[in-house]
């Protein structure tokens, strides 16, 4: 027995052995990873299959000989790797400013510089080499409020933290140290549950094990050379095989629940003003139009004499204050497609309204139009499903509780463009929104909503008749 027991021993020696010979990698986090992500490269729609890296000029190639060496080149070979058949279209923002400049740019509806967001499903954000000069409390804020930007501009959208290598972190690495913008950058990514490459923690540990220099691996400090870019590869391609097999490919692509800020200050509501816009006060001789020497800027507005002046007033109001509160309204009506899905967030708007003005009524509409994939077109019903959880069903549920009244637009209306004989394309301005045909249908049908809710205070009913003589008028 006590041999047996030897043999034991030795065996499962010898198997801990085998298993801290091969320690899990510290330079990347995978957290939550992107399954929705991981939904459109499968379904790889057209259009939808931008990824948005979003940084300086390391993703630009900067000093490289070999473009194709880029990290983000080879992320999007990863991608492919996983999914062969997605057309996966890699579009580069190199710009100055940092993750300040990308908070107030990633912002909806910029009209000098556009939005770098504009379709798509997957941003990658580097930031480390511009806000290196940046105060760190000051980073902190541009940078969660950037990541909340983007999950508010469009809830499906996943994002990806990388950090590159700078001269101050390789310094802090040789002491045994984390860098103080990775640390803090990390507790962000942790809280929202984004997952992060640390580039630089790679490259640190091969520069500090002797496997190249420095200057060999850099020749400015920040972009990589063909050799520093080939070892941004291998930490890629061993993160993204990681990111793509820690979780199953979902049915469907689900909204983010953003969580409270992690720091108070953390601004995620701002925008670039446009100088055309009224606000914007001009004092002085100002030259619309003329060209700009830097991108993204597509045109400045410029001024040669001195003492010239623009002047912005602005006051800052959350949505609900902003678009409700301060209009007095009597009437606040609910719908659209933009909305995530989400009927608590109804409910929380709702709620707020009424804390501030409780005589406000409110309508609560179920979805008209958007893509033939969205849930209320896919999964349509002539009456709304209530055996299992549908936005329709939980505005209804919503509606009922909150006391509000319900319009279930979407029956009549899709009811309607199939019994139509025309195409759904036909009542279409883009691929989810309305044209003027399809605008009538909305007006034809509130109008129905509100004269058979004045005349007989039947709230939620369509009518089919009437609506059948209002559209063959």
């Amino acid at each position: 027995m006590k041999h047996n027991f030897t043999l034991l021993s030795v065996m499962l020696l010898a198997v801990a052995g085998a298993c801290a010979a091969d320690p899990v990698p510290d330079f990347y986090q995978v957290r939550g990873g992107i399954p929705n992500s991981q939904f459109f490269f499968k379904e790889n729609s057209v259009g939808n299959q931008y990824l948005f890296f979003i940084g300086n000029s390391v993703l630009g190639g900067t000093g490289l000989k070999d473009a194709n060496l880029r990290y983000s080149a080879r992320m999007v070979q990863g991608f492919k790797k996983h999914f062969p058949e997605a057309s996966i279209i890699e579009t580069r923002n190199t710009q100055p400013g940092g993750s300040w400049f990308g908070l107030y740019r990633c912002s909806r509806g910029q009209a000098v510089v556009g939005e770098v967001l504009y379709s798509g499903h997957l941003a990658i954000l580097d930031f480390a080499a511009d806000d290196r000069n940046v105060d760190l409390d000051h980073a902190k804020l541009s940078l969660e409020g950037l990541l909340r930007q983007i999950t508010l501009y469009r809830g499906t959208h996943s994002r990806i933290l990388v950090y590159t290598l700078t001269p101050e972190m390789l310094k802090a690495y040789k002491a045994g140290q984390t860098p103080d913008y990775i640390r803090v950058s990390e507790q962000i990514a942790e809280h929202y549950g984004v997952p992060s490459l640390n580039l630089a923690k790679y490259a640190a540990q091969k520069i500090i094990a002797g496997e190249i220099s420095f200057d060999a691996f850099s020749a400015d400090g920040i972009n990589p050379t063909d050799a520093g870019a080939k070892i941004y590869a291998e930490a890629v391609a061993k993160f993204v095989d990681a990111l793509l097999t820690a979780n199953p490919v979902p049915a469907k692509a689900q909204p983010v629940k953003l969580p409270a800020p992690l720091f108070p200050e953390t601004d995620d509501n701002g925008c670039i003003v446009a100088y055309e816009e009224q606000q914007v006060q001009q004092a002085g001789n100002w030259k619309p139009g003329q060209a700009s020497p830097i991108a993204p800027f597509r045109h400045l507005l410029v001024s040669a004499e001195p003492g010239a002046a623009l002047t912005l007033k602005f006051k800052y109001y959350k949505e609900v204050q902003d678009y409700v509160l301060k209009h007095n309204s009597d009437l606040l009506v609910i719908g659209g497609i933009s909305n995530g899905g989400d009927a608590e967030a109804v409910r929380s708007v709702v709620q707020q309204v009424r804390a501030k003005r409780s005589e406000t009524e409110v309508l609560l509409l179920t979805p008209v139009f958007g893509s033939t994939n969205d849930e209320h077109i896919r999964t349509f019903t002539r009456e709304i499903d209530t055996t299992k959880s549908n936005f329709r069903f939980n505005m209804q549920k919503v509606a009922a509780e909150e006391k509000c009244a319900f319009f279930d637009m979407t029956s009549p209306w899709w009811t309607y463009i199939q019994d139509s004989g025309k195409t759904y394309g036909w009542f279409m301005g883009d691929s989810v929104h309305a044209n003027h045909r399809g605008s009538q249908i909305i007006g034809r049908l509130l109008e129905i909503w509100f004269k058979a809710h004045v005349h007989s205070d039947v709230v939620g009913q369509h009518h089919e008749s009437n609506l059948q003589h209002v559209f063959n008028k």
